[in-house]
């Protein structure tokens, strides 16, 4: 029931969330490829404890292959073509070794053209995603993309104790047209926008590890992260009686270290660890004429730039009491400090010229696993989790539609949340298996949009018009409960039948839907093994999502 800034992204050991991600939709995600992608794991309760600032309900985690030191050479080459979007990508990928030295190389490439939306329109909406601004015969115009992604890792192994590994990612895309405003029209039936795009999308990431396994007094190995990121991202409108093209630009540079431990000794296991993270955001705008005259534009965040800094120490600790019963708990300290400065103060007469932001946070947890036998497990956990308020929620200015303009708010204080989940897992001797999971999220001091006012004033002049103010507050509490259930059937030898089931509900204390809550949805799948083939059927299914 969590999305965007309020969900834990994490690559490679780095969090890709950083201080400009927003509270709706996202692409950044895309930036992830997933033929690199090794594993893909999602984390709850004490794990979630290491990664902090964004976790409130989980973390997606997800690994890139790792170089082999098995002095074999492994290439893989893939390409797609989706009729559904007239979809190219090409992929490729190799593992190579020598020694003491392993690479691992990856090139991607995906032209993507118009989506095509299907013709039986079962759900009696006709003019769902079909407006005639923007559609032709069912084609989705201006979806188009393409999307280059290149990874390239190099592991030395240095001693029989210790290793460095050098982990290089670079991703771009084209432009990204944003059909949700495109197909916005006037009241005479025109299209409102002539443009509104994502400029081209780029991240660079460079992290450089070392690992030990060499002991001593108060860690059996060790591992030392360094990472550096540089983000450019830009957003492009120009209204159908506007001459000029508005352009913002941001780019953020981020710069990570943590140092974590790792140590054993009778039936407990003990992780621990501390860094810091620093962000450096840089934000400019202008209007441009088609003639190439440039004039001035107001910024999406504070023109003078932001300094984010973010220290933490975490502890985690797995206690075995028994054959059957397993104890884990985590404890996470964490201090944020947010700095923006207005160099442009006239414009709107903001009664402050900079924005300070300084936030404490502790989170804790807990989790109890029993195995009742070898049939039948039992897992129950209490966590925290908390989100620090990021520049794009405390010094963000911007208009979303024209009659409301979001001005920034310095007061915010972190959002924080109490989570539940009690769940359990039964197997048979045939190989069945059934399992549930029952969650509850409470979220507290949730950061929601408001209306507002500026000295004494509800309205100001933004992009040519006059505009209600809006300023996002701590007003909200918001409850999400959900539950899931899972079996796995095999019927003989050859055939496996799986079924999964989703249910989410999230209220504000108001009594309100959350925005961002997925309806009833799951699946069911049969495969059928024939020889060294599988055969596999799959159909998937979802309730309303009712406006």
């Amino acid at each position: 029931g969590l999305e965007a800034s309020r969900l834990l992204i994490a690559l490679d050991g780095v969090p890709l969330n950083n201080t400009i991600y927003r509270s709706g939709h996202m692409q950044s995600s895309s930036t992830i490829n997933p033929f690199f992608t090794e594993s893909f794991s999602i984390v709850t309760g004490p794990s979630s404890i290491s990664f902090g600032d964004g976790a409130l309900g989980s973390v997606l985690i997800f690994n890139t292959t790792l170089p082999k030191l098995d002095r074999n050479s492994h290439c893989y080459l893939c390409q797609k073509f989706e009729s559904s979007s007239n979809t190219v990508s090409s992929n490729f990928k190799s593992l190579y070794s020598k020694e003491n030295i392993g690479f691992f190389t990856g090139v991607s490439v995906k032209s993507i053209g118009n989506l095509k939306m299907g013709k039986n329109r079962l759900h009696n909406y006709p003019d769902w995603g079909n407006e005639d601004v923007i559609s032709i015969e069912n084609e989705q115009l201006y979806t188009q993309y393409s999307q280059v992604d290149f990874i390239h890792k190099t592991l030395i192994k240095l001693s029989s104790q210790l290793s460095f590994l050098a982990n290089t990612q670079y991703s771009e895309s084209s432009k990204i047209n944003r059909f949700d405003k495109l197909n916005d029209v006037l009241d005479d039936g025109t299209a409102k926008y002539s443009s509104w795009y994502y400029g081209p999308q780029k991240r660079f990431m460079q992290i450089i590890t070392l690992r030990s396994a060499k002991s001593a007094l108060f860690y059996d190995s060790y591992n030392a992260l360094f990472a550096f990121q540089k983000i450019k991202e830009s957003r492009h409108n120009k209204k159908q009686n506007q001459d000029f093209l508005s352009n913002r630009f941001e780019a953020i540079n981020i710069y990570d270290g943590t140092l974590s431990f790792n140590k054993s000794f009778s039936k407990i296991n003990a992780k621990y660890g501390l860094g810091m993270r620093k962000q450096l955001v840089s934000s400019t705008a202008n209007n441009l004429l088609e003639n190439g005259s440039i004039f001035y534009n107001t910024t999406r965040y504070p023109d003078g730039g932001t300094v984010v800094t973010d220290l933490f120490l975490y502890s985690k600790v797995k206690m075995y009491l028994s054959e059957k019963i397993i104890f884990s708990s985590g404890l996470r300290l964490n201090y944020n400090d947010l700095n923006s400065t207005f160099i442009d103060t006239q414009t709107y007469s903001f009664p402050f010229s900079t924005i300070q932001n300084k936030t404490k946070s502790i989170v804790n947890s807990m989790l109890i696993n029993y195995h009742i036998n070898n049939h039948l497990s039992l897992k129950t956990s209490f966590y925290t989790g908390f989100r620090n308020p990021n520049l794009d929620d405390i010094g963000k200015v911007f208009s979303k539609n024209d009659t409301y303009v979001v001005i920034p708010n310095p007061s915010l204080t972190p959002e924080k949340s109490n989570n539940i989940e009690i769940g359990f897992y039964v197997k048979s001797k045939n190989n069945t298996s059934f399992s549930m999971q029952y969650f509850n999220t409470i979220i507290k001091d949730a950061i929601s949009r408001d209306l507002g006012s500026l000295n004494g004033q509800d309205s100001i002049l933004y992009d040519g018009e006059m505009m209600r103010i809006q300023m996002n507050k701590n007003i909200e509490k918001a409850y999400i409960q959900g539950i899931n259930v899972q079996l796995n059937y095999t019927p003989f030898n050859r055939l496996i039948i799986t079924s999964k089931l989703n249910y989410i509900k999230g209220e504000t204390i108001e009594k309100l839907p959350l925005a961002h809550i997925p309806p009833l949805n799951g699946n069911i799948s049969f495969k059928y093994r024939i020889n060294e083939q599988t055969i596999n059927f799959e159909t998937m299914f979802a309730g309303w999502k009712k406006i």
